[in-house]
């Protein structure tokens, strides 16, 4: 039996040891029928180079090219995705971790369900150093074919909770080319989530099949994590109930309402988009004027404190109510 070419893309800029274990995240999959494309978007690190280098010499599978000048994050993902040549394509981040049975999990999905566009697997939230810092919502939750009560979950789901990781599915590559040619995938640096509306573009016009296997690992940047001695590694999250005091990316974004109609034009769910981000906006303005909580208060005075006060005289009030 023939296996279909899956097209992994690698778009990278200038973190070398990221790529390298992404790289090896990509040659070391079960699945071998790959091709692997990486584009450097002209990294002033020179290491960059030399790993993608090492590993195309010793890989066939895998081809390396670096863009004679920065041509913006989108555009770089965008250059790979053009590249491929497989039925199948991924792409790999340099800053995240897949399972050696990532692709053939997905792939044996896709194959057995031929209207499904995308196939993804159950995932953690982990710190650069490895540990779990909260849960997810699984993404079984608006998997299946397209519909309207997929695309309804979907939208109604804080982006809190991971649904732009969905972008690292492995999609039939003819709908991730029809996705991104909607123009969703802006090259203008201040478009924001264009991500979540391109996997909404999936679940509209091909559904979403997940595995119940955890084989995929979401790292958060280092530079967001600024405690890696504390204990506190872990935030348990409610999920009987959506967070009052959550305030969602409809009110600060409003080029991520633009995209998401966008993406939605053409199709069956334009006008329940339409109505399901409006709801969005509303309920987001009914959050802020009557559920801010203890814990929003708390948090708000506590940046009024650090943003008015120097370093050193906050950690000294901070150490102050700590003995009382």
């Amino acid at each position: 039996m023939n296996q279909p070419l899956v097209s992994i893309g690698i778009p990278c800029y200038n973190r070398p040891e990221g790529l390298r274990k992404t790289l090896q995240c990509a040659t070391r999959q079960s699945y071998l029928y790959l091709e692997v494309i990486v584009s450097n978007n002209c990294s002033p690190d020179e290491v960059v180079d030399k790993i993608a280098l090492e590993y195309a010499r010793k890989d066939n599978r895998v081809s390396y090219v670096r863009q004679k000048e920065n041509i913006g994050a989108a555009a770089n993902f965008e250059y790979v995705l053009a590249q491929a040549k497989g039925e199948y394509f991924l792409w790999m981040s340099d800053d995240d971790e897949w399972s050696q049975d990532f692709i053939s999990e997905c792939v044996g999905l896709l194959e057995t369900a031929p209207d499904i566009g995308m196939a993804f697997t159950n995932f953690e939230n982990v710190t650069p150093w490895g540990r779990k810092y909260r849960e997810t919502l699984s993404p079984q939750r608006y998997a299946g074919t397209a519909s309207w009560k997929a695309v309804l979950k979907f939208i109604l789901i804080p982006e809190y909770f991971g649904v732009a990781n969905i972008i690292y599915s492995v999609f039939r590559t003819r709908l991730l080319r029809e996705l991104v040619a909607t123009g969703v995938v802006t090259h203008e640096p201040t478009a924001y989530a264009s991500d979540i509306s391109l996997v909404l573009g999936g679940i509209e016009r091909g559904g979403l099949i997940v595995s119940d296997k955890f084989l995929f690992k979401k790292f958060i940047s280092p530079d967001q994590w600024r405690r890696p001695e504390s204990d506190e590694t872990f935030v348990e999250i409610d999920f009987s109930s959506r967070n009052p005091s959550y305030i969602g990316s409809f009110l600060m974004h409003p080029e991520y309402l633009y995209n998401n109609l966008l993406i939605s034009r053409n199709t069956r769910y334009y006008y329940l988009v339409f109505i399901l981000c409006y709801f969005r906006i509303m309920e987001e303005i009914i959050r802020r004027l009557f559920y801010c909580d203890f814990q929003v208060i708390k948090s708000f005075g506590k940046f009024i404190l650090w943003k008015a006060l120097s370093k050193d005289k906050y950690n000294k009030i901070k150490e102050k109510f700590k003995r009382k």
